[in-house]
Order: C-alpha cells, then structure tokens, then sequence
C-alpha cells in the first residue's frame, strides 16, 4: 500500500510498492523462460505493468484494477522529468516522463501502442489521454470530455466482438494531442484511422460479431423505430447471421441499451441533430437490406437479375437513387473502348460481389464521415456542449 494525502482525509491507494524486477533488463540472466517467469509473478500480485528498459509492458488483466483514480493521477505527477523512484511502473509514469520531453526538447512525442487483439491498447490509449487531461495547465479542459464523446462513438462504429475481446478494435488508430507553446495547456486533438476491417460488415472467422452498432441498434430501437427501418429481427438479415448459435443475455441487453443511448447522447454532442443521427441508422439499415438482395440466372447465359424488386426499391429509395441505377450497378459494368461503350451483363456470382463491395463502401463512407465529424468536433475548443 501506498499512502495518499489529501486535504481532508488520508486514503488508502493499492499500488504495489516498487521491486528489484520492476525492470526486466536488470535480470542477471535474460531469456525467454527468466523473462515470462518474472512476468506471471508480477501478473499473479496484480502487477500489470513491468518495465523492460524505456519499453513499458501491459499485461491484460481482464478485470478492474483500482490504479487508474485521480488520485493516483496525481501521484505520478512530477516537476521535473525525473520521476519518483518510490512508485511502481505505471502508464501514467510514462505519459509524464514523455511530457517533460516534449516540454524541455521542444518537440513532439510519440507512444506506440504495440499488441494482438485485446491486449488492452485502446483502454490504454485512454489512460494517457487521461493523465494528459489532468496534466495540463487549465481551468477548464473540456478536451477529455469530447475524447470520451469520440470514443463513444468509434467504439460503437468500428469494434466489434472477437473470441478473445468484446470490444475489439477493428482499425488502425493515430490520435494526435496539440499542447499550445506558451502555457502547455491541451489546445486540440486530431483522429486518424487506418485500415478498416471492412470484411467483417460481409462475413466473419467462428463465433465472433459483426460491428457493434448493429447489436446496439437491435436491442435500443424500440420496436416502432425499427419498422420505420424495415428492420423488425435484425437478427434475420444475412449479414448478421452468426456462424455459431450465442444465446444473448438478459445483463447484455441492458448494457446495450445503456450504450445506445450514450451514443446518441455523444452524437448530440458532436453537433448532430435528431435527423441527422436519424439518417445515419437509415442508412445502416439500408446496408444490412442491401446484404440481402438475391440474384437469378434467367436465361442460359447466366446472367443476374435482381430476384425481389420490392427489396431492391426499399434499398434504392433509403439511398435516395434510382431502382434502375441501383440494379445496373449489382448486375452490370460499363467500360469505354476508343469511344464505344461496352455494357457487360454479371454473372450471378460477380453480381454478389459487387453487393458486398456496396456494401463496404458504404460502411467505409459512412465510418470515414464520422471521423471527419470528430475531427471538427475535437479541433473546436468552445464548449458549446450543454
């Protein structure tokens, strides 16, 4: 234990007290074996985190852990770059030492947040935002609070469910925080997202889950909501068929619901009216509808017609084009050849690639016109939140 003053009372923080092993390259003997033993003791005390030289190394303990208070905030919180050699290692010790670098060399810093899939890089990707938030020089940063809004909603967008995480993120993330020159307080922040896992929207490996948003909007919509999205069992549509039967608890759907409506409260918060977030689930209904369009070979030559008219002109309607647009482009291709044009009817197969490359697009479009939207969202410092 460590202690903690505070103003008014001394409270007790669990933080391990600080050891010989707390950094692995000071092992008189460095070897697989000396290193992953060293690491399941740590692990088994609750000792997330072990230093290996200036590498930090997270060990996921797939459970809370009390580490991560404002108090202990504030424990890790140093004046100079040299921190206190009485605490353990931590992520906030080493998002402190990287502001003192940024503050003395007068340049920018860059953490690499490096694992396999629930390996805990975006919770700690939070925890340095976080300690940053903290750390700066600010009466009121509203900054932190629009980072959890943005979460909210790339969490719902782009993670989805995996054997080995319930919210995996499914993308390549940059987030970059801008510090002002004169009096170091947060001025900014800025998403980049990289490679999308848009086949996943299509099909997915054994017992694992489509995007979150889709279970969100199943068990948030009221069932009025749905029908006006021609989405009355969400769970029908053929693009949220699960390959393995996973029964839905009764804890989870309270969860989602609770979800779904923080994240319609972070899009408010990001500007978004009620019609525009409206148009964001019609038009993710329209790409689970568009997922269920059959095609038919009707003569010999196997070319593909849309087998359900009246489903072809729900998705065109949603989308706002042409039934006859929407079907030439699932069931044909034009090129150009020194100025001729060149129609060729698709196959039944090809025409079912094309839906699902469609539909990717549209998920893609739909992903990338959020992050533009947070993007002008984190780089507005006035808090026009309430």
């Amino acid at each position: 234990m460590i202690s903690f003053s505070h103003p008014l009372v001394k409270i007790q923080v669990k933080l391990i007290p600080p050891a010989p092993n707390d950094d692995l390259s000071t092992l008189s003997e460095l070897t697989d074996r000396s290193l992953l033993y060293e690491i399941q003791k740590r692990f088994t005390n609750d000792q997330i985190y072990t230093c290996i030289g200036h590498i930090l190394l997270l060990v996921n303990p797939y459970k809370e852990l009390p580490i991560y208070s404002t108090m202990i905030t504030e424990l890790y919180l140093s004046n100079t770059a040299k921190l206190c050699s009485s605490l353990p290692p931590h992520i906030f010790s080493c998002t402190e030492r990287a502001y003192h670098m940024m503050i003395q060399e007068q340049r920018s810093q860059c953490f690499i947040l490096s694992g396999e899939t629930g390996s805990g890089k975006t919770e700690a990707c939070k925890h340095i935002v976080k300690h940053l938030a903290c750390r700066a020089v600010t009466t009121e940063c509203v900054l932190e609070a629009k980072i959890n809004h943005v979460s909210c909603v790339l969490e719902s967008f782009g993670h989805a469910k995996t054997t080995l995480n319930d919210t995996s993120s499914r993308y390549m993330k940059y987030l970059g925080l801008q510090f002002s020159e004169d009096n170091r307080t947060l001025t900014g922040a800025r998403v980049y997202t990289y490679c999308l896992e848009k086949s996943r929207l299509i099909s997915r490996p054994y017992s694992q889950r489509n995007f979150n948003i889709f279970y969100l909007m199943n068990d948030g919509l009221s069932t009025e909501e749905k029908c006006a999205l021609h989405l009355s069992n969400l769970s029908a549509h053929r693009y949220m068929i699960q390959n393995a039967q996973e029964e839905v608890t009764a804890t989870e759907m309270i969860r989602n619901r609770d979800r779904f409506l923080a994240l319609k409260q972070a899009l408010r918060n990001m500007g978004f009216n009620t019609l525009e977030v409206d148009n964001l689930f019609l038009i993710l209904s329209a790409i689970l509808l568009l997922g269920d369009i059959q095609f038919l070979a009707l003569t010999d030559t196997e070319t593909a017609y849309v087998s359900d008219v009246q489903l072809l002109e729900q998705v065109a309607g949603i989308l706002q084009v042409s039934p006859d647009d929407l079907s030439s482009a699932l069931t044909s291709d034009v090129q150009y050849f020194k100025g001729d044009v060149i129609l060729r009817r698709h196959t039944v197969d090809v025409a079912n690639v094309y839906r699902d490359l469609l539909a990717k697009s549209l998920y893609s479009r739909l992903f990338s016109f959020l992050v533009n939207s947070i993007n002008c969202y984190l780089q507005n410092q006035d808090d026009r939140d309430g």
